[in-house]
């Protein structure tokens, strides 16, 4: 009969298998599944004389959960962005249950990964030539759309044509995406040629403008609350924003000039389009009040 061992489990990890990276940490819960998968090959190797490469099965193992720990990254990158129709259950982008996204929320991706300028460069390469290669970007809004930089162009069975574009002119970029669109190349065409059309950006708000003012408890008079920078925002014809003040209308004093006065928030049709941050105009000192508290007055007479 074959010799039990009482080797440990976390023995059997292979050093060679990287253990963390920057967004593919192991999981607990995931570390001990892995952990008991390689025990139970281990016993079984030893105890049936098999070869068990179990070094390969844990690249593997560790490659699975890589993939699933790259997912969880993203969900936790489309929260932070907002994107609210947006599920991953895979990092690949293919059809999967529960795997789904809107028009809507692949425009705010694609805007953020525009951000990045090595992303921004490379999707908006028309071609390339690379290790004796001759490459040609198939996006044909680059060589029809003035100002096309992009983005991504994509296809499944369950959401047909996708396509996500940007578009950028005097220094204004807008982005377009569509979703099930069999003509999307003409249908981006019109969408960004409107944009910049009926769109204009107009500034809103400028750094030092006056916003309002706060009354100072414990001081002499107001303070006025001042935009700490500059806020610009694209409108269409007729659109009237909202600048609304956050916070209490008073404040305790003392107040200090340039001290942080709270946010102001820029609304259009009731939804948030903008948070500008606020500063105090002036310095309002604590008046010290001069008369004597009641026990002392009582105890002089």
């Amino acid at each position: 009969m074959p010799e039990r061992t009482t080797q440990n489990a976390q023995t059997l990890l292979s050093p060679r298998v990287p253990r963390d990276t920057e967004h593919e940490r192991y999981h607990p819960e995931l570390e001990e599944e892995l952990k008991e998968c390689l025990f139970c090959l281990k016993r079984n190797e030893m105890m049936f004389d098999l070869e068990v490469d179990t070094d390969l099965i844990e690249q593997r193992i560790y490659e699975r959960q890589a993939l699933l720990c790259r997912y969880r990254y993203l969900l936790a990158r489309a929260r932070e962005l907002g994107l609210q129709d947006t599920h991953f259950t895979n990092p690949n982008g293919l059809d999967a249950p529960e795997h789904y996204s809107s028009a809507a929320d692949l425009a705010v991706l694609g805007a953020y990964a525009m951000e990045n300028p090595i992303f921004a460069k490379t999707v908006s390469t028309k071609t390339v030539q690379a290790a004796g290669r001759y490459l040609r970007n198939h996006n044909k809004l680059l060589w029809v759309l003035p100002g096309a930089e992009g983005i991504k162009t994509g296809f499944t069975r369950s959401a047909g044509r996708i396509l996500v574009s940007s578009s950028q002119r005097q220094g204004r970029r807008l982005v377009a995406a569509t979703m099930d669109a069999p003509d999307d190349w003409r249908d981006h065409q019109s969408l960004l040629e409107a944009g910049f059309q009926n769109y204009q950006v107009e500034q809103l708000l400028a750094a030092g403008e006056q916003l309002g003012a706060r009354v100072v408890a414990g001081g002499e008079g107001k303070a006025r609350i001042l935009a700490a920078e500059d806020f610009s925002y694209a409108l269409a014809q007729g659109e009237r924003p909202q600048i609304v003040l956050g916070g209490q209308d008073f404040a305790y004093a003392p107040v200090t000039e340039g001290a942080d006065a709270g946010t102001a928030y820029v609304l259009l049709s009731g939804k948030i389009i903008g948070r500008v941050p606020t500063v105090y105009g002036e310095t309002v000192e604590q008046i010290v009040s001069e008369k004597k508290p009641f026990w002392q007055r009582l105890l002089e007479r």
